[in-house]
């Protein structure tokens, strides 16, 4: 799941603040995510998945 977050972001030439302000969440608890040290919350799932369409 980390490798597909971390893929989408760069597909959308996103920085991880970028990111981090369109998912709600800190940045810190975005590279946490991007690293597999923990999991995504089904609302930042449900938001990744309208970004990647």
């Amino acid at each position: 799941m980390n490798i597909i977050i971390l893929r989408l972001r760069y597909s959308l030439k996103l920085s991880q603040n970028d990111m981090a302000l369109i998912l709600g969440i800190s940045r810190s608890t975005l590279i946490r995510i991007e690293r597999g040290d923990i999991s995504p919350k089904a609302d930042i799932i449900t938001k990744l998945s309208i970004l990647s369409g």
